[in-house]
């Protein structure tokens, strides 16, 4: 029914309607037009309403249904809209009367105190747009039931907008059950409850709170069962509680909380059994464990806990055992206990632990038997122990910590697919731990290892598929513990370590892919150990070795595809260049340059 046809009391259609004071009052507060009723009170006596039984219904004295004492109120037509109780599809509303449900095309973003037009429930097709929530757009909306678009409440700085304060909560919204698209609230700096959203059921894509610093909790939710999309709390400063989600059990997105400075716990959240997307937990600096996630078995996308100041362990993850991405522990100082992720098995991306101080061990990690990448970098552990289960790196896998003094721990670790790098560990002594390694698929490099003395613990080793490098380890003597490697699909390279005066433990080496270089190693005296190397793909280059004295050790050399270059070791007879690629004949594929060998010839 329009706004400019109501029913008279006796039942009878009069064309304008009845004006009654209480009607104009509500109209006037909330902004509607009055269009339908005669300013000059034309049309203000009311007819007295006929029972079936010929009977008046009585008009008693009281309160009327807005709490007004002392005004009569007629039964019926408790409201005074001047529609009859029986065909009121909501008596105690004088702006709802006609129960007809439609949806109206397009978006909502202005006008909104038409939008009811009294009816008593009514959809919106596209989106609703509020920009600052304020008390009346919100209590005009009170028939909206469903959006196909999204909601958005982005406020709006400069103040502009409907008149009337901002709101506090969603009060007006309780009739919204479904919206087809997201659900944003973002810079609602005066809201402090979600308490409006009871009947909401569905969310068809995302659900965000952004900077609604007033904002505690995420009570007012509990209707809730599926939200289709992902979920943030991002920079909400009061937010402590997200029990509002308790009847959600699946993230169809990524979950997001982040920067939550109140946020002790996710308590909430202990419906979720997955998350289809990332999981991101960061910089919540009053977290002190992840409480609220028991339920939660897999993660389909990445797993990232960083920078929680206050992070204790990761208690409530007992039932996860499946990240489709990478797990990330990064930068949580006080984190000091990882038993939480006992029933994990597979990490299909990389497995970073870096920068957590107070982590002095692994347990915990012992189930995992696959991870697509590994790193452990500045952390408090001086071993690797509970990685014991780890059998296969899918991707690189790197090492670098100053505390690390051994890699215990990866003993039935039988395979990298990518690059394998062991770097800048200053307690690193030795590689024992990696025994049971048979092949790197990417590169294998050992380098700024400061207390690193020998490559013991790679014997079982064969190939590295594409280059070795070692370098820049100051206090390795010898590469004793590459006893079974044979092949190096790239380059090979010795450089920069100051100690090493032997190299006798690459004997089992009989081809390199790429080029051989040996540099730069002050005490190195002879190529010994490099005497089976029959073939060097590309150039071999033997440069700044100054206590170099010999290579005549690479006598089975027959091929070296591109250049021989020989330069600047100062203790070295140059003959010795002559001879070798006078011995290589047409095994040479460039050129042999040699200068600056300034050692006394025989």
């Amino acid at each position: 029914m329009s706004s400019n046809t109501r029913r008279r009391d006796d039942g009878e259609l009069g064309s304008g309607g009845l004006c009654l004071g209480m009607v104009w009052v509500w109209l006037a507060v909330l902004g509607v037009g009055a269009s339908g009723c005669d300013p000059r009170g034309e049309k203000d006596e009311r007819e007295a309403d006929t029972a079936t039984d010929g009977a008046t219904d009585s008009v008693e004295s009281g309160q009327d249904t807005a709490g007004h004492s002392g005004v009569a109120v007629d039964e019926a037509d408790r409201d005074g809209d001047g529609v009859h109780r029986a065909d009121d599809c909501d008596d105690l509303n004088p702006l709802a009367w006609d129960g007809t449900y439609d949806v109206v095309p397009g978006d909502l973003t202005h006008d909104f105190g038409s939008f009811c037009d009294g009816r008593c429930a009514r959809g919106l097709e596209g989106s609703l747009e509020l920009g600052t929530i304020r008390a009346n757009v919100l209590e005009s909306l009170f028939c909206l039931t469903d959006v196909g678009g999204s909601v958005l409440a982005r406020s709006d700085e400069s103040g502009g907008g409907s008149p009337g304060g901002e709101h506090t909560d969603l009060t007006g919204l309780d009739a919204l059950q479904h919206i087809g698209g997201s659900l944003s609230l973002h810079d609602q700096r005066h809201l402090d409850s979600l308490d409006g959203l009871g009947a909401l059921q569905t969310v068809g894509g995302g659900f965000y709170i952004h900077h609604s610093d007033q904002l505690v909790s995420t009570a007012g939710l509990e209707s809730l069962e599926t939200i289709g999309g992902s979920v943030s709390f991002y920079g909400n400063e009061e937010l402590a509680d997200l029990s509002g989600l308790a009847g959600v059990s699946a993230i169809q997105g990524d979950l997001t909380v982040y920067h939550n400075d109140a946020l002790t716990t996710l308590a909430g959240l202990d419906a979720v059994t997955r998350v289809d997307g990332e999981l991101l937990i960061r910089d919540n600096p009053a977290l002190q464990h992840l409480t609220g996630l028991e339920q939660l078995r897999w993660i389909e996308g990445d797993l990232i806990v960083v920078h929680n100041a206050g992070l204790l362990d990761v208690a409530g993850l007992q039932t996860l055992e499946s990240v489709g991405g990478g797990l990330a522990l990064n930068g949580n100082e006080a984190l000091s206990d990882v038993r939480g992720l006992a029933s994990l098995r597979t990490v299909g991306g990389e497995l970073q632990l870096a920068r957590n101080s107070a982590l002095v061990d692994l347990n915990g990690l012992s189930g995992v038997v696959e991870v697509g990448g590994l790193t452990v970098y500045a952390g408090g552990t001086t071993d690797l122990r509970g990685l014991d289960g780890l059998r296969s790196v899918a991707g690189d896998m790197h090492i670098g910590s100053t505390v690390l003094e051994t890699l215990d721990g990866l003993s039935l670790l039988e395979r990298v697919e990518g690059d394998l790098t062991i770097n800048h560990n200053a307690s690193l002594v030795g590689l024992e731990g990696l025994e049971g390694l048979t092949e790197v698929v990417g590169e294998l490099a050992v380098g700024g290892n400061a207390a690193l003395t020998s490559m013991e613990g790679l014997a079982s080793l064969t190939g590295v598929r594409t280059g070795l490098f070692i370098g820049s380890n100051d206090a390795l003597e010898s590469v004793d513990g590459l006893d079974v490697l044979e092949w190096v699909g790239h380059d090979l390279v010795v450089h920069g370590n100051g100690a090493l005066n032997d190299l006798s433990g690459l004997r089992p080496l009989v081809f390199v892919g790429g080029d051989v270089r040996v540099s730069n190693n002050g005490t190195l005296p002879t190529l010994d150990g490099l005497d089976s190397i029959w073939h060097v793909g590309r150039t071999l280059q033997i440069t700044g070795n100054s206590a170099l004295v010999s290579i005549l050790e690479l006598e089975s050399l027959s091929a070296v595809d591109a250049d021989v270059e020989v330069l600047g070791n100062a203790g070295l007879c140059d003959d010795q260049v002559v001879v070798l690629c006078s011995a290589l004949g047409t095994g040479l594929g460039g050129s042999c340059t040699h200068t600056a060998n300034t050692g006394a010839c025989p």
